[in-house]
């Protein structure tokens, strides 16, 4: 039997073993709700697409065969900068949008920097501006208390700032703004290297696009989130491994999930490990700078030994406080439609439009994405998406689906793959568009949007 053929039936292999679990696990325990049926079944049998259109792209990077890499393009710093000032005018619009917004329909009568900080103003930010002016506490308020489960590294940035700012709102959302610019450019960067100039600014539209995009501007770890995500996408991309493992160690100490950003590192390093002439002195460099990332969480470990004398405290206070535990993604699904339809019955529409509709549609959208996409961006990348999905929509309480999966950037890569058309270009845009607005109205509004 021929390589390619020894090859084509792993893959085979690993395909069915993967639909056979997947099935097994939905048909014995979800699909006798029928109200549910419906949107477990899509959201399993698109991550199963997903899963079995990558996994030919993951056998074939893992050959001993050398992979082709692709031309990296020319990327000029004016474009990098208009990227940045691009980023900076969506935010300009935003903050315009929302001043307008509030002065004439909800009888707003303060100031636009007062308007500012009522942007940024989102569910948990008041956790991050606490945590910031005072740190964490092991005695008070419950609610003080259990703000030990927010990691330290965007509250510790908005502490730096705020001595220049003199205000920890105002330092957040500079904070905010400057990283999520700094990101809008990495973006660009990503897209255009690996695909052309055109192909930066489309996926810098989608960035601005994304329904959820205005949360890059809020006092929340997405903006900081993204830039060390897509930094470390950066380098990975150059393959400059230790300063992408430094930025995942940074995500790591911002987010839990940031430990997952080990997944593209690795599957990279093991693809350069396999065509490496010196395989053995080759894994053990890669080895050491693989521990980089951990360290991130290991140190937010230490603060929780500092704080509460346990070194997994935020894991009870994650059970208790917000009955956070790890499962099933396709049972968050479940529950997800279970409570739309139940709001929907008792007439609160904007509840279950704000909240759950919109989390199941995130989900299902970038499951979507990435099912039809997968075999079209970095297979480091791909693998990080199944890994961070998984994982992430994988809680046994999630309310904020569509903030979490902004930050997941093989989204945003395959979509500017599947849009070099300019007829789906433009249908995808006005669609995003269009959804964007809805859900920024539904947050100005204070619906049930976190």
């Amino acid at each position: 039997m021929t390589p390619t053929a020894r090859r084509d039936l792993l893959n085979r292999i690993l395909v069915c073993v993967c639909l056979a679990l997947l099935a097994f696990l939905c048909l014995y325990k979800y699909l006798y709700d029928f109200t549910t049926a419906l949107t477990v079944s899509a959201d399993v049998c698109l991550f199963a697409l997903a899963g079995a259109r990558f996994i030919p792209v993951w056998t074939r990077a893992w050959s001993t065969r050398p992979q082709k890499e692709r031309a990296k393009r020319a990327c000029p710093a004016r474009c990098c900068a208009a990227a940045f000032l691009c980023v900076l005018a969506f935010h300009a619009c935003l903050c315009a949008a929302n001043y307008i917004y509030q002065l004439n329909i909800n009888g707003f009568d303060g100031t636009f920097l007062e308007s500012l900080c009522k942007l940024a103003d989102a569910s948990d930010s008041k956790h991050y501006l606490d945590i910031a002016e005072n740190f964490y506490v092991n005695e008070g308020s419950t609610d003080r208390i259990v703000r030990l489960v927010f990691l330290p590294f965007y509250p510790l940035l908005i502490k730096c700032v705020s001595y220049i700012t003199r205000d920890y709102t105002l330092a957040a959302v500079v904070v905010s703004v400057l990283c999520s610019c700094t990101a809008g450019t990495c973006v660009f960067r990503l897209a255009a290297r690996e695909y052309g100039q055109k192909a930066g600014f489309r996926a810098l539209r989608y960035f601005c696009l994304l329904p959820g995009a205005f949360f890059y501007f809020t006092a929340l770890t997405e903006s900081v989130f993204v830039l060390e995500s897509l930094l470390l996408a950066c380098f990975l991309q150059d393959r400059k491994y230790l300063p992408a493992c430094v930025c995942g160690c940074l995500a790591a100490f911002t987010r839990t999930v940031g430990i997952i950003l080990i997944v593209p590192v690795m599957f990279q390093m093991i693809s350069d490990i396999i065509n490496s002439d010196r395989k053995a002195r080759r894994a053990l460099v890669c080895a050491c700078e693989l521990l980089v990332i951990p360290l991130g969480f290991f140190a937010y470990l230490c603060v929780n030994k500092y704080v509460s004398g346990s070194w997994f405290k935020f894991l009870e206070y994650e059970s208790e406080h917000w009955h956070q535990h790890v499962g099933w993604f396709f049972d968050t699904v479940r529950y997800q439609t279970q409570y739309a339809a139940s709001y929907l019955q008792s007439g609160s529409v904007h509840e279950a439009f704000g909240l759950w509709i919109a989390n199941i549609a995130a989900q299902l959208g970038a499951l979507a994405v990435m099912a039809a996409g997968i075999k079209r961006v970095r297979p480091a990348f791909g693998a990080y998406f199944i890994a961070y999905f998984a994982v992430a929509m994988g809680v046994s309480w999630l309310l904020s689906a569509p903030r979490y999966l902004l930050t997941c950037f093989p989204v945003l890569l395959a979509l500017t793959r599947m849009t070099r058309r300019k007829s789906v270009d433009v249908s995808l845009s006005l669609l995003l568009a269009a959804a964007s607005c809805a859900y920024f109205y539904a947050y100005l509004n204070g619906w049930m949007v976190y």
